[in-house]
């Protein structure tokens, strides 16, 4: 990523979603390892000026950087703090940890990014774990497949990466997954993933051109 030039044209929008629920505590390695993951993809986004949002996600939404807001010091001191939502004792968080309601957070998220004026629209949910839903009725993923499914549709890349161990889950509800990724290889396969994005996007706004 020390490479000078940027890409022709600066087309897509990523929206990172990541896993804040419990599990994520356990081992405590997994949040640590994921969140290094989000900030070396914000860092080069930043560096490239690719659009892009970050949300944690619990029972709702918890937005660390819409794509109106610059990722500037104070984000980077907020986004920080993300691993503290794991174990809910993130000061003035939303600390929800027992719940992780993927296909709300995920349809909330979709749409607004589909609100936004890029050609290329990708998600990349970061979780460990399977769905829920309030009051566990999305106990077999059904609603979130459905929500995926009706994202894909409208444009929008979904892309699921399962952090760790025993996550082959991500493959049934996302079109676009890797699962089972080591933790101590977690940053690297981010990365991996969003230079084989850039590349593709990159290519086709050539093409275009």
């Amino acid at each position: 990523w020390d490479r000078k030039s940027i890409l022709a044209k600066k087309d897509p929008g990523i929206t990172l979603m990541l896993d804040c629920s419990g599990s994520m505590s356990y081992p405590h390695e997994k949040i640590d390892q994921a969140f290094r993951g989000i900030i070396l993809v914000a860092e080069v986004l930043n560096r490239l000026q690719i659009p892009f949002a970050i949300y944690g996600f619990q029972d709702e939404l918890i937005e660390f950087k819409s794509f109106g807001r610059p990722f500037d010091d104070t984000v980077r001191d907020e986004l920080g703090e993300a691993p503290l939502e794991t174990p809910g004792n993130r000061p003035g968080g939303h600390n929800e940890p027992g719940s992780n309601h993927d296909s709300t957070v995920v349809r909330e998220a979709g749409d607004e990014l589909l609100a936004q004026p890029f050609q290329t629209k990708i998600m990349i949910v970061l979780s460990d774990g399977q769905p829920t839903g309030p009051a566990g009725e999305d106990h077999n993923g059904s609603m979130l497949k459905r929500t995926v499914k009706g994202l894909s549709e409208k444009g929008i890349i979904m892309i699921g990466v399962g952090i760790g161990a025993g996550t082959e889950h991500v493959a049934r509800f996302y079109p676009n997954s890797i699962a089972n990724v080591p933790l101590p290889a977690f940053a690297d396969t981010l990365g991996a993933l969003l230079e084989r994005l850039l590349t593709v996007a990159d290519e086709a706004a050539q093409g275009d051109a």
